[in-house]
Formats: C-alpha cells, structure tokens, sequence
C-alpha cells in the first residue's frame, strides 16, 4: 500500500512538472505565408528572422499582412511594420502602421497615426489599438472614435472596448455620441450597435429634437424608441420640465410613465404637479397622476393648491381640455378653500364643478350645494353658481350663524370677495341683527327670491323679491333648534388654513 501511494505520488510530480512544458508544445505556431525576401537577423536576436515585401502571416485563422516585419520563431511573436493589416473572417478587419504580435497569448498591439477596426458597418479609429483575439476583445485606451455608417452616428470618448464576437461597446471618459435624431453625452456607455441600443451607466445627456433628457442611469433603444431613465432624470422641453426618480417611454406609442419623486412644471399653465405616478399618453392626449398629488397654480400674484387621490387629464370629443380630480379633493389658496369627493376643470370655459358633498370657504362664509360651479375670468372669480340644497353661512359671533338657503345659489365676486348673493325658489335667510355692538333680534325670512349684498364680508342689505315672509324675534325668543335652517352644517373642523392641510383626509 505504502508502496502504491509512493508511485502514485511519482506519477502526480511528473505530470505537474511537465505540464507547462506540455501547454506550451501544443499552442499552435505562427506561420510565414508570403514574403519576397526573408533573411536572418541574429544582431537583433539569434532566433530573427527578416521578411521584406508583401509579407503575410497566418495564426489560428487570422491573418496578418504588412510590408516589413520581424519574425521571432521560437517565442512565437512578430513585429510588423508599415500597411499592417488583420484580418478575421469576413467580418473584421484592424490597419495600422505597426504591430505587435504575440502568439503564445494571442494579443495584437497595432500603433499608428491612424489605427482603423471595421467590422460590418463599424468603423474603429484610435492611435493605439489592443485586440485580444482569445477573447475576441479590442480596446483602447487613448482616446477614440467609432462610425457606426448604418446609422450615420459618431462616437468619441477616452477609453474604449469592443467584444467582436457579442458585437459589444463599452466605452468611458467623456463619451460623445451624435446622430441625427440624438446626441447622447456620458461618462460610461454600453453600446450595442446591431439594436442601436445604449446602456447609461453613469450620468448622462440626451438631447432629442425637441426635448433634452438628463438622468444618472438608463437605456435608450434607438430603433425600437423606447427607453428607461433612472436617478434624478430630468425631461427638459419648450414648455415642461419634468423631473422624476425613474422614467419609461414609448417613443412610437408616445406613452411615459414616471415613478417616484415626480415634478412637473408647465411654464404655459403656470402649473407645478407633484406626485408619485405619472402616466401619460400623448396620441390621446391624456395624462393620469396619481399618489401624494399635489397641483399648484399660480393665479394673480396667489397659488393654488389641490390634493386628490388621482388626476386625469384628457380632450374630449368636442376638443375641450378637461381635467378630472377625484376622490378626497381639497383645494387651498389665501381667499379660497373647499373640499369634494370630485371635481372637474374645464379649460374651455374656464370652470371648475364639484361634486358630491362639495363645500367652499371664502372669507367669513361657508357654502354648499349638492354641485357647486366656480366661473373664472382669467384669473380672477368672476362667480359661483350652487346648484340644489345651496346654502351659505358665515359665523357673527361665537353661535351665532347668519344664513341663507335656497335651491339654486349664485354669489357675485370683485377682487376675490363676494359680494352679492342672488337666492332662487325656496329662499329663506337667518340674520342675526346688530345695533353697533348690541344684539337687537334675529331676522327669520322665507320668500320666492333673495338678494344679499355684502362689502367687506359684511351684510350690508337684503332684498326679497317675491312673496317675503319674515318675522324678527328678540334674542331671547327663539328656540336654539330655530336658530338653524334646515340642512345646517357648519364644517369649520375641514377647512384648509394652509396647503399643507390638503393632505389631511376628512373621517368619512
């Protein structure tokens, strides 16, 4: 037994110490093709050989071509000199002035004024090119430029790889990249020319026709034109500039939606959306926000702002910009403040409907409805029509509430107050009336049509039209439960103080 193992110890020393020399025996030489004179150069080395004059070499299917070159047989390796050309195949093909070639390792060095790699309808063109032919792999590390012809685009950047076998670009340090329909500025890219596809792995610039896009990393695929942006991506137009976490986008379908951290800026509206989802299809001209919503408007040296749980934006079939907010929609702005399940802006006519539940808060006073109607002029309210159930209250003092109710409710705006109130069919009103400081009664009327005027959030007077029916009691001679017309609610708890409070969601 001690015996065997011994031997086999022997037997495992050998094959371990000639293992090397074994490798090196079964790697394939270089072998001289042409020349038209070939002499030895043992100045140079005692293993130098000469070759002069249409001078070719062939190894492992490649062939080299040159006009002059040194031949060092038993190290397997070639210096060539001036027209060096390697070929590979039908498909690549590297020029230069001079080469340097290993065998054992199979890596060429080609130096030269200009050094060309062309493979299909790629163009390489650098000072110094390094092509490992084990691994199919050509890099440079210089500085460079790549001619894709299909596409009629230029590549320039510092360092450089191409995998001939994937038909792969890696490049790095100030990639540039332009073409017709784009120009593309990086640091590090990955380029696959066959899909015309484009790997960001570092910050990077995209300018298309009639957008720039900027982001930390992505993909582009150029001919399909789709595309995927991540890290602080900014979409940067005539009108918007759109920023984002990450960004897809549909070229032919013209769809993009953008995930987290998004902000979208229209210098036309003068609006800033943010949110957590944006999707958008330009073909239908429609767009969907949604998750921690947030519009603001710039409106007359004021901001507007809303919440909801959703946006949705689209033309209809009579050509109107109609835009939809709904479910737990609030709004704030320093005259105005409401809240809704759902409302509609319509740019046409320039009006904004709430619906179910609506309430609106302007100075002093509340109102509700069961639809309200906000008519503009501009930028400025011009007024307010309520529709069904309209009623409208504002607190006198502490318990006290002057009211006014009807079915259809109009109130008149001028400098952002209100300040006439037209009551249609069903109107009643509940003043409390003051002389100076002092309590006199409470105004109770019922009448076919009211008109309210108000200056500085004040009554000022009450006009009944039709068939009025009032009677003033003294303070103490009316029931608190007559105090309140029919439908009274007073929803102060709701009311934004500040854009921040449209966030807040009301108890169901």
């Amino acid at each position: 037994m001690h015996k065997q193992f011994l031997n086999y110890l022997r037997k495992s020393f050998f094959i371990f110490l000639f293992f090397p020399v074994l490798t090196v025996f079964s790697q394939k030489k270089i072998e001289i093709v042409h020349a038209n004179s070939l002499e030895f150069d043992k100045s140079v080395s005692k293993d130098a050989r000469r070759l002069i004059g249409n001078v070719a070499f062939k190894h492992e299917g490649v062939y080299l071509y040159c006009d002059s070159a040194y031949f060092f047989s038993a190290q397997n390796r070639l210096d060539a000199y001036n027209n060096v050309k390697i070929k590979q195949g039908d498909s690549l093909l590297l020029t230069g002035d001079t080469l340097h070639y290993d065998g054992t390792s199979r890596i060429a060095e080609i130096t030269g004024e200009k050094v060309y790699l062309n493979s299909k309808d790629l163009e390489l063109e650098s000072s110094v090119l390094v092509y490992d032919i084990a691994k199919s792999k050509a890099y440079f590390y210089n500085g460079g430029k790549i001619i894709n012809k299909k596409e009629n685009s230029t590549l320039v950047c510092r360092q450089g790889y191409y995998f001939t076998s994937q038909e792969t670009f890696f490049f790095k340090g100030d990639v540039s990249l332009k073409s017709p329909d784009y120009q593309i500025f990086t640091d590090t890219l990955k380029y696959l020319p066959q899909t015309e596809t484009f790997v960001f792995l570092g910050d990077a610039r995209i300018e298309l026709k009639d957008r720039t896009i900027l982001c930390e990393r992505g993909r582009y695929e150029a001919q399909k034109k789709v595309s995927f942006f991540a890290g602080n991506v900014q979409i940067i137009t005539e009108d918007q500039v759109v920023f984002s976490d990450s960004i897809f986008y549909d070229e032919n379908k013209e769809i993009a939606e953008a995930f987290l951290g998004n902000k979208i800026t229209d210098s036309v509206q003068n609006t800033v959306i943010t949110c957590n989802y944006a999707f958008l299809n330009s073909k239908d001209s429609l767009t969907l926000f949604t998750d921690s919503i947030l519009l603001a408007q710039a409106i007359d040296k004021d901001t507007f702002f809303l919440h909801s749980d959703t946006l949705h934006s689209f033309t209809d079939s009579l050509n109107r910009e109609i835009m939809q907010a709904y479910y737990h929609v609030k709004f704030f702005k320093s005259d105005l403040q409401g809240k809704c399940d759902s409302l509609v802006f319509n740019n046409q006519d320039s009006t904004i409907t709430l619906y179910h539940n609506p309430v609106v808060w302007t100075e002093e006073h509340q109102l509700t409805a069961d639809t309200i109607i906000i008519y503009q002029d501009k930028e400025n309210i011009k007024y307010i029509d309520f529709l069904s159930d309209a009623m409208i209250i504002s607190e006198r003092d502490s318990g006290q509430y002057n009211q006014v109710k009807g079915w259809f409710m109009r109130g008149y705006f001028h400098d952002g107050e209100i300040r006439q109130i037209h009551v249609k069919k069903n109107a009643q009103s509940l003043y409390y009336a003051y002389d100076d400081s002092t309590l006199t009664g409470i105004n109770k009327s019922l009448s076919s049509e009211i008109i309210v005027r108000i200056d500085s959030n004040e009554v000022q007077t009450i006009s009944f039209i039709e068939e009025p029916s009032a009677v003033f009691y003294p303070p103490d001679k009316l029931d608190d439960k007559e105090k309140y017309l029919d439908g009274f609610h007073w929803l102060i708890q709701y009311r934004p103080q500040r854009k921040e409070d449209v966030f807040i969601r009301d108890e169901d």
